[in-house]
């Protein structure tokens, strides 16, 4: 199994898994400081890019599994995944 390097600014490795998709990323190769940014030009602009990514919906879930709290992943910013764990909580409660 490779591990691929990850985008995090930690610098920190991916667990295994995130080979599957990532050498299909939209934004591979490009500076991941656009999508760790805070203002409203940078996240529009990851955002246009995960758009038109292949995994944009991997993406998204290796996100939301991780918990990650910072970045744009699958189109989404931090604030709008949690809105979206929130909404994924509630509908699991109520149809559980």
């Amino acid at each position: 199994m490779t591990l691929v390097p990850s985008a995090h600014p930690t610098g920190a490795v991916d667990p295994p898994g995130v080979e599957e998709w990532w050498p299909r990323a939209g934004c591979r190769g490009m500076d991941p400081n656009l999508f760790f940014a805070d203002d409203d030009e940078s996240i529009t602009a990851a955002k246009a890019v995960c758009r038109t990514c292949p995994v944009s919906d991997e993406c998204l879930e290796y996100a939301m599994r991780g918990r990650i709290d910072h970045g744009v992943w699958g189109g989404m910013t931090d604030a709008e995944r949690r809105r979206l764990r929130r909404s994924r909580a509630r509908a699991s409660r109520q149809n559980g």
